[in-house]
């Protein structure tokens, strides 16, 4: 097995075993464009100083 193949196996049962689900995928609408964004994560956003 290559070493890129290992470690592509080993995330995908890190990902597979934590339980988290892919991000949340949506288009905005943007002075007349549709921006694509994704929503990683869950919670409260971090507030910046």
């Amino acid at each position: 097995m290559k070493h890129e193949d290992c470690i592509h196996s080993a995330m995908l049962v890190m990902t597979t075993l934590s339980g988290q689900q892919g991000p949340t995928t949506r288009y905005a609408p943007v002075n007349g464009l549709n921006m694509y964004y994704e929503v990683h994560g869950s919670g409260e956003p971090v507030e910046r100083e």
